[in-house]
């Protein structure tokens, strides 16, 4: 069961973007106010159309931070009642990071993202996971031979490091080992031969749960990508660590 818990009042019609991805096993709350209260017609079809189960809390009284705390306490209830397998609130507030940690502490994985399917970055071939693209410029023979020179003055001075892998440095090549255990974990998602390539680099490449959860999500669509996420999960916790 994936869960949506939608801070309507903060990201408005712009939260439900990919509601058109969910199935008959995602539910969708949507927390809204007397100030934000309406939703073009256009939308209300895909909601209409969508087989996700969706409830609608009114916030009716009104005060700073009212509908924060009622969707964050709706969650712990739901947590307790209902023990989702993934939960996402759609919000811009950073507010919520405080409870996502909280929950952390326990185990349970919370993703705060501004939209149902988080957008992909204009301009990449439809065939190609945004996050699994890295731009590289070019530099010219001048801003070539000043980079050098930076390089090389700041080298004497320059700080050990830990041997922690950063997502600039990181191999985007997972050790063997570690992609049979990917393909027996997400051996029931049945993911095309390519598929498997975009995990691996999602697990190497990603330095937290929420990044390799968005680059799943963003690769597989929301609800088979929060599978293959959850499938991954204690693989990416172990490869962490060990490569730390």
């Amino acid at each position: 069961m994936n869960l949506y818990l939608i801070d309507y009042e903060n990201v408005t019609d712009t939260g439900f973007m990919g509601v058109k991805e969910l199935t008959a096993e995602d539910t969708v709350i949507v927390f809204y106010s007397q100030h934000t209260k309406n939703i073009s017609f256009e939308r209300h079809i895909e909601l209409s159309q969508s087989p996700a189960h969706f409830e609608y809390i009114k916030i009716l009284k009104t005060g700073k931070n009212y509908l924060d705390f009622q969707l964050s306490t709706y969650l712990g209830f739901l947590i307790g009642k209902d023990k989702p397998e993934h939960v996402y609130i759609i919000t811009n507030d950073t507010g919520y990071d405080s409870v996502i940690d909280f929950w952390s502490d326990k185990n349970i994985d919370i993703i705060r993202q501004k939209s149902i399917v988080p957008p992909a970055p204009l301009s990449l071939p439809a065939n190609i996971p945004p996050q699994m693209v890295v731009r590289k410029q070019k530099p010219d023979a001048a801003s070539a031979q000043t980079s050098s020179v930076a390089l090389t003055s700041a080298a004497p001075t320059r700080p050990a490091t830990s041997g922690r892998k950063t997502k600039a440095s990181a191999s985007p090549d997972l050790p063997e080992a570690w992609r049979k255990k990917v393909r027996m974990a997400v051996k029931s998602d049945k993911l095309a031969p390519s598929s498997y390539s975009v995990v691996y680099r999602a697990i190497s490449g990603s330095q937290n749960k929420t990044e390799l959860n968005n680059q799943l999500v963003k690769a597989f669509q929301s609800s088979k990508g929060g599978r293959v996420y959850g499938h991954v999960r204690e693989i990416f916790e172990q490869y962490s660590k060990e490569s730390n």
